[in-house]
Order: structure tokens, then sequence, then C-alpha cells
């Protein structure tokens, strides 16, 4: 769960020249952890219950066609470009293809990357460009990494609630939140209300939560996105949910449509995709991609609502 703070620096600056308050300094670490701690594997589970699957199509990408994204991250895990599935995920819900990136050797198939982002809130997804995963030996200590829109997991933490965590990294850094953020900007978790609502709670959601604002912010996420979709919410799961009321209230305040299922039928803000590279080109020149007909797209796999997360597509090198 990466994330670098210091995309957000720049904000404080333009928000003291927007007149509004400058948050406190230092890190969110002046409250104890929540404990216990919340079961993130329990959240799991109600996000797998109780999120609707969206029905779409996958589709293989050949020619050796990369997002320069998914190269790009490929080659700082020491992974060469050349060993990744490359395929695009059509939902229902978005004309706009999602293109992701799987190792050969990842644990996680094409059509488990497909299900578990199809589950997501579609305005959840439109602020992801790619999703790839890797093989966790590749990526030491690294559960996953959000890095301009594009999410890297070990194949180990292919989770919704991880998927949660990153995203809201995302809603953080661009998605503006009216009396606190400058306008048309994000960087809620660096603003004095984000911080001034955590200090009214007893805790911190988490332990990793207390290392920086953003990942305070984050992991507020995964707890406010389940409590806004599972039915009985945290009251039915911990007997302290009270303690960290305020972060949970204040997310879903900022970005309440965003993490609604129901909010929107279809997309209309999808962030842009990188460009699309060769693999083999250490000049990386843009390419393009042929129009997404699927009908004459090779190893056409659909896949409807309901299908089990052991779904194995039929594309290249899956396992």
């Amino acid at each position: 769960m990466f994330f670098k703070p210091l995309a957000l620096l720049p904000l404080l600056a333009l928000a003291a020249e927007k007149g509004i308050a400058a948050p406190a300094a230092g890190k969110p670490d002046f409250l104890p952890a929540i404990s216990p701690g919340f079961d993130y594997e329990a959240m799991e589970k109600g996000f797998v219950q109780n999120l609707p699957m969206v029905e779409g199509v996958v589709a293989h990408v050949g020619g050796s066609k990369i997002p320069l994204s998914c190269k790009t991250r490929a080659i700082q895990a020491g992974l060469n470009p050349a060993d990744f599935d490359v395929f695009t995920a059509t939902f229902s819900d978005c004309s706009i293809p999602w293109i992701m990136c799987r190792h050969i050797n990842s644990k996680i198939t094409s059509g488990d990357m497909f299900i578990t982002f199809g589950k997501m809130p579609l305005a959840m997804r439109e602020f992801v460009k790619h999703v790839i995963v890797v093989p966790s030996k590749s990526v030491p200590g690294m559960a996953a990494g959000s890095f301009d829109d594009s999410i890297m997991f070990s194949d180990g933490s292919y989770r919704m609630y991880i998927f949660a965590h990153e995203i809201s990294h995302s809603l953080d850094s661009r998605v503006p939140v009216a009396d606190a953020t400058p306008p048309g900007q994000g960087g809620f978790s660096i603003t004095s209300k984000w911080q001034g609502e955590f200090a009214k709670d007893k805790a911190a959601v988490s332990d990793y939560g207390r290392s920086a604002w953003p990942e305070n912010l984050a992991e507020s996420g995964v707890v406010a996105l389940f409590d806004s979709v599972v039915p009985g919410g945290l009251k039915a799961v911990h007997p302290r949910y009270q303690d960290v009321s305020h972060q949970v209230e204040t997310y879903k305040m900022a970005y309440r449509d965003i993490i609604n299922p129901k909010s929107k039928p279809q997309c209309t803000m999808r962030q842009p995709d990188s460009p699309m590279v060769l693999m083999g080109d250490p000049q990386n020149t843009p390419i393009k991609l042929s129009a997404f007909h699927v009908n004459v797209m090779e190893n056409i796999t659909m896949i409807p609502p309901g299908v089990p997360l052991d779904f194995t597509c039929s594309l290249p090198h899956s396992h």
C-alpha cells in the first residue's frame, strides 16, 4: 500500500494562497489504533457478498502491445514486460475498456482480476487507469501500490479492501472537497478539516493509518465503504466502531456519491489510459490500439454476474 505524500505538498502552498486553513504538522500518530483491529478478511467477505458484479467481456491484446504504466512498473520490479498478459476488460456500465496487465506467473487469473475489479463501485473504478498483478516475490513487503492512478498488486494481496485503500489515494489527490481543499484541487487528507475531524475520534482506523495523513484517509476509505454497502455496517462487526466515527463519516461526506454502487448507471469521467507502447521498444513510442470490436478479437470470454472467483479466462498463459 504505497503512496507518496510528497505529491500533495504543492497543495499546501495553494491552500495558503486561497485562504484555506493549513493543516497541523506531523503524523496522525497521536491517537492509538482502534483495538481490537478491524477484521479485513471479514470485510472482504462483506464486499464479496454485497457489492454487485457487473457483466462484461475480457479480450486478449496481441501484437506485443502494453500500456506504458504497466511496462514502467514491470521494469521497476525487475520483470520483463514481455512476460505479461495484456487484456481489455469491458464492463456493461462503461463503453471504454480498462486495460489490465497480468504477469504470466501470477497466481491471480485474468478472470479474478476482472471479477474483483468489476465489483468496485463504478465511480471508484473511473479513477483507475490500469490494474497490474505481479508475483509477490517480485515486490517483497508490498501489498499494492498506486502510481499515477494505476494500481499494482502483489498476487497475494488482490483484494477489494485493498482496492478501496488504493483508490482512496486517487480520490484524495484528485477530488475537490467543498470548504476544505482549494477549488478544483484534491488533497483532503492534508487539510485542517480532515485532521480536525480525526482529532475528535478516540482512535485511528488502523495502525498503518497512523503512519501518514494520506494513509489515514485511505485506510478510512476501506471501513467507510464497508459501512456504506454492507448491511449493519461497522456496528455489526466491531464493538468500538464509534471510536473512529468522525473519520468514517467525514470520508463518506466527502466521497459519498463516488462510493455508492448505485450513484451512476454509466461511466462519465474515466481517467485517460497511459499510452500504448511496444513491449520491446526502448523509446516507448506511442502506438494506436485498434478499435475494440470484441466480435473480431481473439480469446473472447463473456463474464456474467455471479461467476465464482476461481474462474479462469481463456487467455494465453492463464493458470
